[in-house]
């Protein structure tokens, strides 16, 4: 795929997952997905686990927003719930790329070192603050920073 049309795909999906969220925020579900239809909840998470992991190796990006979208939209997980399951998933995802472009060459160690450290210092923060905050409030602040996201994105990359 010619790289101009796939960076623009990816920008235009995060700009539409960042407005999803402020129009229709995520709300709790007072019953266990996991528990309704079971072998549908599996077929759709093994359908759906394989599709991003093979968007996630093939653009090198994108899997963490997707996850999001696939566990809140489909699997109906608490916006809360989505966000920590997708990061988990993600971090062992991207262990296993960083692992093997690692093994292969091409690091920059300076960048990683300091990218992985922010990125910690960051997340350890944010947790904290999400936790205490509702559910409608949380979602637009996640809509809003995918919105903000996509357009400087698209931003640096059409001007």
């Amino acid at each position: 795929m010619n790289p101009y049309n796939l960076n623009s795909i990816i920008n235009i999906m995060v700009l539409l997952l960042g407005l999803r969220f402020i129009v229709f925020p995520v709300k709790s579900k007072k019953d266990n997905v996991l528990f309704r239809k079971r072998k549908l909840i599996i077929v759709q998470t093994l359908f759906f686990g394989v599709l991003i992991g093979m968007i996630n190796g093939y653009f090198g990006a994108g899997g963490g927003l997707s996850m999001l979208a696939v566990l809140t939209m489909i699997l109906h997980y608490d916006i809360k719930t989505a966000v920590g399951t997708s990061v988990l998933i993600m971090t062992v995802t991207a262990f296993v790329g960083a692992s093997t472009h690692i093994v292969i060459g091409g690091t920059n160690w300076i960048a990683l070192v300091i990218t992985s450290f922010s990125a910690l210092i960051g997340a350890n923060i944010a947790s904290k603050y999400a936790n205490k905050i509702n559910e409608v409030t949380l979602n637009r602040i996640i809509g809003g920073l995918l919105i903000i996201y996509g357009t400087s994105l698209l931003l640096v990359y059409y001007i």
